[in-house]
């Protein structure tokens, strides 16, 4: 699974309460980029960060693992 954001969330979080604003540049959006490509190849959920704050997108990704852990739970 992947957490995501769109380069301009990225890049303000970077610069902000990241304080590794070095990091926002193209070189990341790059790198998120094929990262975003490599999820979709492998019909990965992705989580879109974006405009979630952490707590619901700590919300969404307990229910993709509840989701995995009932998938790969053995039969009783």
């Amino acid at each position: 699974m992947l957490l995501d954001c769109s380069p301009d969330v990225r890049a303000a979080r970077l610069r902000g309460p990241r304080q590794q604003p070095e990091l926002a540049n193209v070189r990341m959006d790059s790198w998120a980029a094929y990262l975003r490509g490599q999820a979709d190849a492998l019909d990965l959920a992705v989580i879109d960060t974006s405009l979630l704050t952490v707590a619901e997108a700590a919300e969404q990704l307990e229910q993709i693992v509840l989701r995995l852990i009932e998938f790969e739970a053995p039969a009783a």
